[in-house]
């Protein structure tokens, strides 16, 4: 059952890019978007409370 979900997820991700690569790029751009803008505030709270 796990190989199942595993391979599923695999050929889904593979389809998404295959058939949309502008949309999987935009994707990919909008979470290191987001990791940054997380780490950003993040850092900014930690000088703010030490």
């Amino acid at each position: 059952m796990e190989n199942l979900i595993k391979y599923g997820a695999i050929a889904f991700v593979l389809f998404f890019v295959l058939s949309s690569p502008n949309g999987a790029a935009h994707l990919v751009h909008r979470g290191i978007d987001g990791l940054h803008y997380m780490g950003t505030h993040l850092s900014t709270f930690v000088n703010t409370v030490v």
